[in-house]
């Protein structure tokens, strides 16, 4: 599902942030929708490609160092 919707909003999620994401985080589809939500925001802001070091970088902006 999760890289269903990435595909549908042309987001481009490797194995490795998949992965990342379902061994580090909740599973339930509303908080991977808004970790989703909120990479895509950064990876915009940051004109940056989706990658682990990206996805890293975010949370720990945000205060959630994984």
């Amino acid at each position: 599902m999760l890289r269903r919707e990435a595909d549908r909003r042309g987001i481009a999620l490797t194995d490795e942030v998949i992965d990342y994401l379902l061994t580090r985080y909740a599973r339930d589809l509303k908080h991977l929708m808004t970790l989703l939500d909120g990479l895509d925001e950064f990876s915009m802001a940051s004109k940056r490609a989706v990658t682990v070091p990206l996805l890293r970088q975010m949370l720990a902006d945000q205060g959630a160092i994984a």
